[in-house]
């Protein structure tokens, strides 16, 4: 968490050894206690905003391309046409159109890993997908494509950067070019090495796209996503537009 800011900031954490009931009282009363004239809430859902969405104005900025699942009163959109009844059991909130998001860390380029850690060379195209979800967000006919790519181009290495070797994929090869590593603090230096950002078919996607964007790097990724709205009109329609651009 970088502070872009001299003033004090005073951050308060529940104590994670008391139940979740008495863990949300804790947090309650200290937000009463500070008595804000607006909650600003950033994240998909947390069942204090039903409690603090009565009795104060709640601004919500969403992680993800929707609405918080909590009721807001101004929904901070990245997307200045998105729709805002997406949940219909809760308050539509008002849009406000808020497309910042995150800034890089620092200004110059970053410096890149080496990839012989590999056995990557300079000849070699280092394909990089990034995600703490990637179990889950790989279909399984997008794995067959890109592995069958993977074996059509020899000079083609793959890293996955947050797929937990105990997640491992049922449809996700087992190959020296393929290359598990762990969540990075420093991102942008691996994405530097690399030679294009695959994003999976997937909803969110769209933090490390920018990033990898911020970098010159080529991104390739499906409509209807996050990461898509990166990209706009330059996002692949189907898997076919996919592999092809690919």
């Amino acid at each position: 968490l970088v502070l872009n800011t001299y003033a004090q900031i005073r951050l308060l954490t529940a104590n994670v050894d008391y139940s979740l009931d008495a863990r949300y009282l804790e947090i309650r009363q200290a937000i009463d206690s500070y008595s804000p004239d607006v909650v600003l809430f950033i994240g998909l859902f947390s069942p204090l905003l039903h409690d603090l969405y009565t009795r104060y104005p709640v601004v919500g900025l969403n992680v993800h391309a929707l609405p918080p699942l909590a009721p807001v009163d101004i929904w901070l959109s990245a997307d200045e046409t998105a729709d805002t009844k997406v949940w219909s059991n809760l308050p539509v909130p008002r849009l406000q159109h808020f497309p910042f998001r995150f800034w890089p860390p620092r200004q110059e380029m970053a410096v890149p890993v080496n990839r012989q850690q590999w056995q990557a060379g300079d000849t070699a195209v280092v394909m990089v997908t990034v995600g703490y979800r990637l179990h889950h967000e790989m279909p399984e006919n997008w794995l067959h494509e890109l592995q069958a790519f993977l074996m059509k181009h020899t000079e083609v290495h793959w890293l996955l950067i947050g797929l937990a070797p105990a997640l491992w994929p049922p449809g996700l090869l087992i190959h020296d070019r393929i290359h598990l590593v762990p969540p990075q603090t420093e991102l942008d230096r691996y994405l530097a090495a690399s030679d294009i950002y695959l994003n999976p078919p997937r909803a969110g996607g769209g933090g490390s796209v920018a990033m990898a964007m911020a970098l010159g790097l080529p991104v390739l990724t499906m409509s209807g996503s996050d990461a898509a709205d990166k990209v706009r009109s330059m996002a692949a329609t189907s898997l076919e537009d996919y592999f092809e651009r690919l």
